[in-house]
């Protein structure tokens, strides 16, 4: 019953073990990256930039941006569409000039992240592994003891 108990906790104390390794490894990885990505290959980012707010109305000649601008006084829309067309260019002005926001509020999220990860991770993992190391040697001890 002894090497069953001890059997369960030398797994216990392992699979502890390899789960916060696992996630030393993932933070650092991810800060890693998130470094690479700030400091490095700036450009890097520009892959996830979020699309642009979705006018309310548009015909098919309208689109975005510029063309919203120079069709709202000049197409043939009413007062309804035009005043939908006002609305949007302010709500994309408004999305363009928060990118640089949001950008930032991600890259220190994920910062947040992955730091708070080691902070738990890297005392949970030394801790395991302290007591694999201390139970390794002493039933080497006792192996020793018996021969």
């Amino acid at each position: 019953m002894a090497f069953k108990l001890n059997s369960i906790r030398t797994v216990y104390f392992y699979l502890i073990a390899l789960i916060a390794l696992m996630m030393i490894v993932w933070g650092t990885v991810d800060l890693a990256n998130l470094g690479l990505t700030t400091w490095v290959f700036k450009n890097a980012d520009r892959a996830d930039d979020w699309s642009p707010p979705a006018p309310y109305y548009m015909t098919a000649e309208v689109k975005m941006g510029e063309t919203a601008e120079r069709c709202a006084e000049k197409c043939d829309l009413t007062e309804s569409e035009q005043l939908q067309i006002q609305n949007w260019l302010v709500d994309y002005k408004n999305w363009q000039d928060q990118q640089g926001d949001l950008k930032i509020a991600r890259k220190q999220k994920n910062a947040v992240r992955d730091i708070s990860m080691l902070v738990v991770a890297i005392p949970l993992f030394l801790w395991h592994w302290k007591m694999i190391s201390r139970e390794t040697r002493e039933a080497k001890e006792n192996i020793n003891k018996e021969v």
